[in-house]
């Protein structure tokens, strides 16, 4: 897991399978999640919430693959509930690692990230 410009807090939460725990950020810089041996996969799924009277958080999820980072979401998710989000452009790859970029302006919780296995 990194955090390059530093602006979030308590990044191991989003990675720690319990949304009992968040990490959370007001800026707009990615949280890159890494996992510990390549896998495969074709989605992902996030459970997050923004501060804000709405509460949906309008974030970009990205897949590092192919050496290179795919964007396969950008635009809102549910709050406070689990949001799958497809790898459409490529289908299933050989994914290294993810990040998450927060495009609000109040802060944005994100409880879970998961990466999703084929069943």
């Amino acid at each position: 897991m990194s955090d390059p410009e530093e602006s979030w807090h308590d990044e191991s939460n989003a990675f720690d399978d319990d949304t009992a725990t968040t990490a959370y950020t007001t800026g707009s810089d990615y949280l890159v999640l890494t996992v510990d041996t390549t896998m495969e996969c074709q989605k992902v799924r996030v459970y997050s919430a923004e501060a804000s009277p709405a509460g949906a958080a309008d974030i970009d999820i990205d897949l590092y693959y192919n050496d290179a980072w795919h964007n396969i979401w950008s635009g809102v998710v549910i709050r406070d509930q689990w949001v799958e989000r497809f790898n459409h452009a490529d289908g299933t790859q050989t994914v290294e690692k993810a990040r998450v970029k927060y495009n609000g302006s109040a802060t944005l919780y994100l409880y879970e990230f998961d990466f999703g296995e084929l069943d």
